[in-house]
């Protein structure tokens, strides 16, 4: 009984001759072929004779097929694509601060800082190996730009285990990790093209140091900026029904509602606490305070400045 596993030949097109994938329409018919299966490592024969009424395909010499043609194919076809092209779009990734005090705050539900956002980077290769063993590590390819390297990985089946990652991170290496675990096996080479052109999301760092460097260069100014805001803040209370807020620094107002307090960027903090006043009825009574640094409002955008942060706008360390 044939097993469902193995490969319809007919769509069997590309094999390997002299370690590069070649067409089934660009070598002599038969053993003349003179090429092998990628997966196994086999010899095929080309069925290309113009006189076949068959479509064009290859075929084991063996009589048997291979289980894992496809993946093996749509790995070859992919590093043969960023080989040939010398280029790779990768995720740029950069990180932002906030100038608003409230983002600050230890324990916030707030989305954490420093931002992280992601956008497209193309790098250009001056040479790019396939697969050449360096430090006990062999990467798929290993892109080289001057004095740079960036070890580039197709995930079919196989990702980076432990180990691998192990000796990337001692070694240093700048990784990147590219996932076609969820592509049809037998996507043409066009499509795949298209694909890996810019789709970021197929992209995963492994290890990069300068990415690395950036966010721990945010997280030191995201500490600096929070020690100068609980250094300065003061605590104002909320008073009665309407919320009102006594001698804003900002205003010539005498008295701000609580609202005003809560789209400033200068409020560090909002805090609310119970106490129970009147024990006989249980009467609950909420007292609200808010954290204010609009005191010293130039200080603070001194800070943020000399920090990278720009008022009114969350921007990228570059």
């Amino acid at each position: 009984m044939e097993d469902d596993n193995l490969i319809n030949e007919k769509h069997f097109t590309k094999a390997l001759k002299n370690g590069v994938l070649i067409d089934i329409l660009d070598v002599e018919n038969g053993l003349n072929c003179d090429c092998v299966c990628p997966s196994c490592e086999t010899p095929v024969v080309a069925y290309n004779n113009p006189k076949n009424k068959n479509a064009h395909h290859f075929k084991h010499h063996n009589k048997r097929d291979c289980r894992f043609y496809y993946e093996t194919m749509l790995h070859y076809m992919a590093k043969e694509i960023i080989a040939k092209e010398l280029k790779l779009k990768v995720p740029k990734h950069e990180f932002s601060l906030s100038d608003s005090a409230r983002d600050y705050q230890y324990n916030s539900n707030r989305i954490a800082i420093p931002y992280e956002s992601t956008s497209i980077y193309e790098v250009n290769f001056d040479t790019i190996e396939v697969e050449k063993y360096q430090d006990g590590i062999k990467p798929d390819l290993i892109g080289k730009i001057k004095n740079k390297e960036l070890h580039i990985e197709v995930a079919v089946t196989h990702f980076i285990d432990d180990e691998k990652l192990s000796k990337i991170e001692r070694n240093g290496v700048t990784s990147i990790e590219i996932d076609l675990s969820k592509f049809d096996r037998e996507i043409h080479e066009k499509q795949l093209k298209i694909a890996l052109d810019g789709n970021i999301k197929l992209m995963k760092w492994i290890n990069n140091q300068y990415i690395q460097d950036k966010k721990q260069l945010a997280e030191e100014k995201k500490i600096k900026i929070r020690d100068f805001i609980y250094s300065k803040t003061k605590e104002k209370p909320v008073y009665g029904r309407q919320n009102i807020i006594y001698k804003c620094p900002l205003t010539k107002s005498k008295e701000i509602s609580k609202s005003n307090c809560l789209s400033c960027r200068f409020m560090s903090y909002e805090k609310e606490t119970l106490q129970v006043i009147n024990w006989e009825d249980r009467k609950i009574y909420e007292n609200s305070f808010i954290g204010c640094i609009g005191h010293v409002k130039k200080e603070f955008d001194t800070i943020l400045k000399f920090n990278g942060v720009k008022i009114g706008e969350n921007n990228a360390f570059n």
